[in-house]
Order: structure tokens, then sequence, then C-alpha cells
């Protein structure tokens, strides 16, 4: 591989668009070295590795939304009026890893033409297939092989077993610290809404006695502490809701928009839980307080 690269102009099929393009040079067998999974057409081979300059290999998404349903082998993508042709589609290949979102990539055996590229990942790195049971001690002396035929370059080689180890814990490392963190919060959060709710209804003893003593049920007094509470969650998830809007509106993270409605969401039927949960046993409470017994004591 080349490294990949970011288009900052568009693509095009007809009237079909398509830019922020992720675009990499790519080698003849890198397909079977990865494990690409072609859905359609096939990779590129040696003549075209060496000679035809204008065949493409697209993934899945880019297909999608240049062609559609259409059958994409055979057909050409535009580039600054360059003509490259389709002779195969990957799926939804994910190069920064399974934990990233899906971008439109473009595999081609050369640059593109005066392409307005900038720098994005690796400048350069080649993947060697070994074959399996091969020991550290043979895969040291392919290391020392190729530093004798390139002296000026560092030579490092790295399973990529390893890599993928270590991208997992830069994903997961901090979400696990935010996780636990998340937890203590949530469960103080929880003593403290339990312990507020408790001190109210030992505080409404008279209010919820002479309700009784009209005529109110228990399960009448419970949905009243149900409906307060939630009443006070949809005020702070409102005020809330409209201070986290300001993160897409103000573009302070590179975050999907459907993905900021989603979390907002979430976090209400979350809260809406919480507060249903803190409320069971202060409303149970509720309902066992009894008329005489609350007037007496008032």
């Amino acid at each position: 591989f080349q490294g990949y690269t970011f288009l900052n102009d568009k693509i095009s099929h007809g009237q079909a668009m398509a830019d922020e393009v992720h675009f990499t040079i790519a080698g003849i067998n890198i397909d079977k070295i990865l494990g690409f999974n072609l859905i359609a057409g096939r990779w590129f081979d040696h003549s075209e590795a060496s000679g035809d300059k204008s065949v493409v290999v697209i993934n899945q998404s880019l297909k999608e939304k240049l062609f559609g349903d259409e059958n994409a082998v055979g057909k050409n993508i535009i580039y600054k009026d360059q003509n490259y042709r389709v002779i195969g589609v990957t799926d939804h290949y994910k190069y920064q890893g399974e934990f990233s979102r899906s971008v439109d990539i473009i595999f081609s055996p050369f640059w593109f033409k005066n392409a307005n590229i900038r720098s994005w990942g690796k400048p350069k790195t080649d993947f060697i297939k070994v074959i399996s049971g091969t020991s550290i001690a043979e895969i040291n002396n392919l290391t020392r092989e190729i530093s004798l035929r390139f002296p000026d370059y560092k030579i490092e080689i790295t399973p990529l077993t390893s890599d993928r180890t270590q991208y997992i814990r830069r994903i997961w490392g901090p979400v696990t610290a935010v996780f636990i963190v998340f937890t203590f919060v949530l469960l103080i959060v929880l003593l403290g809404q339990f312990g507020v709710l408790w001190y109210n209804i030992s505080q409404r003893k008279t209010e919820i006695g002479i309700r009784r003593a009209i005529g109110a049920n228990k399960s009448k007094i419970f949905i009243m502490i149900l409906r307060e509470m939630s009443l006070w969650a949809s005020a702070g998830i409102i005020l809330g809701a409209i201070i986290f809007s300001q993160a897409p509106i103000l573009k302070l993270y590179p975050v999907d928009l459907n993905i900021f409605i989603n979390s907002i969401l979430i976090s209400a039927v979350v809260i809406y839980i919480l507060v249903t949960l803190c409320s069971l046993i202060p409303g149970i409470q509720a309902t066992k307080i009894r008329p005489a017994a609350a007037l007496h004591e008032e």
C-alpha cells in the first residue's frame, strides 16, 4: 500500500457525485494479503499494475453513491475530465479499523493524473504474507536482507495481529476508563436521587394524608409521585438537549448529526428509566401513609 490519502475534488459518474473520497495506491496481491471481499469484478493483475493507468477498484459505499443499484464493473468514473474504468467492487471495507466509520475508497495501481490530494495516514506501507509456521528467526533474517538492500531506510516488521491488538487497546482503553467513571457517577446520582425523593416524601406526609382522606387511592398517589419526578426530569432533559445541540451547530466535534440525535434520545430514555427506578421505593412508601396517622402527627 501507498498511504491512504484524501481527495478534495469530486468523483463523478453521469449526474452522480461523490466527494471526500479516500484514495490509495494498492499492489496486485494486497487483496489476498488483507483478505478483501470482492463482491463484483476482480482485482488488478500484472499488466494493469505495469501499464494500464486508468483502472480502479472501488468499495461498496462509493459504488452506491455513484451507481446505485446498477452494476459498476466495466463502467467509468470521472476525475478532472479523466476517465477511470471500474474493474472491481469490494465490500464496506474500513481501513482505519472495524470501529471507524465507513468512507468512500478508491484503490488504484497508480496516482491519479493531476490529483489534488492531501496526505492521510501512513506515507507508505508494504505488506508481506509469510507461510504459516514461519519462525521469528526467519523473519529477522528477512528484515536483515531488506535492510542490506535498502541501507538508507529504517526497516521494521510488525505483525498485523500486533497492530490490531494495539488498535483495539487504543479504542477500548479510553472507552473502558470513561465507562468506569460513568458507572461511579451514575451510582452517586442514583443514591442522591433516591435520598432526595425519600426526604421529599417524608416532608409531604400531611399533603399525602389529606389526599388519601379525600379519596385518593394508593395507585393515584404512586402515579402522582412518578409524574412529578418525570416532569422534573423532562425539564432537565430539555435544558441539557438545548445545550448539547450547540455542539453540531458550532461543529465542535466531527460527529454525524444522526449520532447526536440518537445520543440525546438514548440519554433521555436512560434518564427516565433511572428516575422511575429511584421513584419506586419512595412511591411505595408514600402509598403506605395512613391519613389518620399523618394528620395526627401534624
